[in-house]
């Protein structure tokens, strides 16, 4: 399921005034599209997934099962199951599981991760992004008023650099493999 990282009431909010039919599904629009670029650049949704099962697979004969940037962060572990089987050896960590028995290739987890709101840098950046794409229009360039000119960007579909280094934090980090 979809979520906006910014409501369309705060948008409107923000707007300073209430939009009319028209502005309010080019705003809906441009939240949907906004919101998918962020969740798009962070690898996440910022969504809360209460009980989820998904599949972890331990890196070769390791006992380490560490949790995949887009679970994080890992509130809790209800069950952890082998081939459908209960699995009680293993330790729960903030970066994974260590399992303390036999090795196992594939582990089904269920446990609750994610975020129960949006973070506010999240939510700032996404309406400031949504708040710019609302204010401009794709191919202006430039408007004149008299002696004021006004440069605009043209629109493009990516995050500002500004944007982009505020959610670096929800990326997954860069590491380097030894061969």
């Amino acid at each position: 399921m979809f979520i906006f990282l910014v409501p369309i009431e705060r948008f409107e909010a923000a707007t300073g005034s209430t939009l009319d039919t028209q502005e309010r599904a080019k705003a809906l629009v441009i939240l949907e599209d906004v919101s998918a670029l962020v969740t798009a650049f962070c690898g996440r949704d910022f969504q809360w997934h209460e009980n989820a099962t998904v599949t972890l697979y331990p890196s070769t004969l390791a006992r380490s099962v560490y949790w995949p940037h887009e679970l994080k962060p890992v509130t809790s572990v209800q069950a952890v199951t082998v081939n459908g089987q209960p699995y009680a050896s293993y330790e729960v960590r903030p970066e994974g599981l260590v399992l303390t028995a036999d090795y196992a290739p594939a582990l089904q987890v269920t446990l609750t991760y994610g975020y129960q709101s949006v973070p506010g840098d999240v939510r700032a950046v996404a309406l400031t992004e949504a708040l710019y794409r609302f204010n401009s229009e794709p191919g202006v360039s430039q408007e004149q008023v008299g002696d004021l000119i006004t440069d605009y960007m043209m629109f493009q579909p990516t995050l500002s650099r500004e944007s982009r280094r505020v959610l670096r934090r929800y990326r997954p980090p860069i590491r380097s493999v030894g061969l």
